[in-house]
């Protein structure tokens, strides 16, 4: 077995989102139609579409990082 698998399976918080996860990260950038995520190890997330729309309140407060 190779070692990058072994780290993988031992240790949870390695392991890659998968569709429908709710992940946390720090707010990047936020545009009218996106929100850029810092997601650490996994790198950039971006919420857009139907997702953004879905969550539009709790999104507004959301402020970028300078």
């Amino acid at each position: 077995m190779n070692l990058m698998k072994e780290l993988l399976e031992q240790n949870a918080s390695l392991k890659p989102p998968k569709i429908g996860d709710i992940v946390e990260g720090k707010v990047i950038l936020k545009k009218a139609f996106a929100i850029y995520l810092d997601l650490g190890v996994f790198g950039t997330g971006v919420i857009y579409g139907k997702e953004l729309q879905k969550s539009k309140k709790r999104t507004e407060r959301i402020k970028n990082r300078r």
